[in-house]
């Protein structure tokens, strides 16, 4: 290469550069190593059995823990009301997003606020059906 490189801002010196084929981060992930999120993701698709009315099903875990924390929300536990509102609030969200703005955002907000109150009502030791 010339002499007369012009070394300056974006423009390292060139016996410092990458070489081709070496890494920025040579310690870093393993090519092919799996991130959380896609751990998570496997292991929550992975079928189980359960019981079904008397009948053996195969069903996702995440499926099953959806079960179970909705079975418990039906029977009165005020955490797992709430944390399957946040989800089913969260899951609507994400939804309309997905959507784009073709949703009227606002036309969601009576439903959202009347979720708060029941929420707030159970939460506060109401028993959530107004009376």
């Amino acid at each position: 290469m010339k002499d007369d490189y012009p070394v300056g801002y974006r423009k390292p010196p060139i016996q410092h550069r990458f070489k081709p084929g070496q890494s920025g981060n040579p310690g870093g992930r393993d090519k092919g190593s799996k991130n959380m999120a896609t751990v998570v993701r496997r292991a929550l698709e992975q079928k189980v059995v359960v019981m079904d009315g008397g009948r053996r099903r195969s069903v996702s875990k995440l499926e099953a823990a959806c079960i179970q924390q909705s079975n418990k929300a039906a029977a009165g536990d005020r955490h797992a009301l709430k944390l399957m509102t946040e989800v089913l609030v969260a899951s609507d969200m994400v939804e309309a997003a997905r959507q784009g703005p073709t949703i009227d955002r606002s036309a969601l907000a009576p439903h959202y606020e009347t979720l708060a109150k029941a929420l707030a009502t159970r939460l506060a030791g109401g028993d959530g059906d107004g009376e």
